[in-house]
């Protein structure tokens, strides 16, 4: 948790690389590949029976069906990315230019 904690706490002078940590820090939380991010799309977050804020997707790599509830720091992370333009432009939630 530590080592987490500083790389949540890393700043960058740089956007893009506090984006990649952004991710990052994201799969982290969610447990999710890099490829089901990059693709993870707004209607793919939904409220669950238990009130909380859940994705259910399609994994990539086994197209089986996924949903894992949202922790509070990934929630954070999302909120962070809520009106980026070059998300809204691709339909994803984050910004994510390249692997």
């Amino acid at each position: 948790m530590e080592e987490i904690k500083r790389l949540e706490d890393k700043y960058f002078d740089i956007k893009r690389l506090e984006v990649v940590r952004d991710i990052f820090v994201f799969q982290i939380y969610t447990g999710l590949a890099y490829s089901d991010v990059s693709k993870l799309k707004k209607e793919d977050i939904s409220i669950g029976i238990d009130g909380n804020q859940w994705i259910t997707i399609y994994r990539s790599k086994t197209n089986t069906r996924t949903s894992l509830p949202l922790l509070p720091k990934a929630l954070e992370i999302i909120e962070k990315y809520r009106n980026n333009l070059e998300a809204e432009i691709k339909g994803t939630v984050f910004p994510i230019s390249s692997n």
